[in-house]
């Protein structure tokens, strides 16, 4: 994706200020490192997080929790999975679905929504 910028969530505002128009159609929102307070402290609640923005929409998004070596996947549908950094990334086909309700079967998309993550679980907010 060569042609579509990269925003930082500390830039987000100066970004308009900067270009002297609005935020482009399509671009990509970082957050190097959600829940400062947290990875000072030398506490794991803390993520990095990447959107991919269309129209003022996010469009597909990934957390990742360096420190709980999780990383979710939402674009459709939502994904997790457990990776470590010495072990290459798995496919979305190895991950597991997260879905609400009555339990999905692994297959269908229809009745499959994103889970709001458990307790303890990282979010992108």
């Amino acid at each position: 994706m060569p042609n579509v910028p990269v925003i930082t969530e500390e830039t987000y505002d100066a970004f308009e200020a900067r270009q002297g128009s609005s935020l482009p159609d399509r671009f990509i929102l970082v957050d190097p490192l959600d829940g400062t307070r947290e990875f000072v402290a030398g506490r794991d609640e803390f993520t990095v997080n990447i959107a991919l923005i269309e129209a003022g929409q996010p469009i597909a998004g990934t957390i990742f929790a360096p420190a709980l070596c999780r990383l979710y996947v939402a674009g459709a549908d939502a994904y997790m999975a457990e990776v470590r950094p010495e072990e290459p990334l798995p496919g979305l086909e190895t991950m597991r679905p997260l879905t609400t309700g009555p339990r999905a079967r692994r297959g269908t998309a229809r009745n499959r929504q994103p889970l709001a993550p458990r307790s303890g679980d990282t979010t992108m907010a």
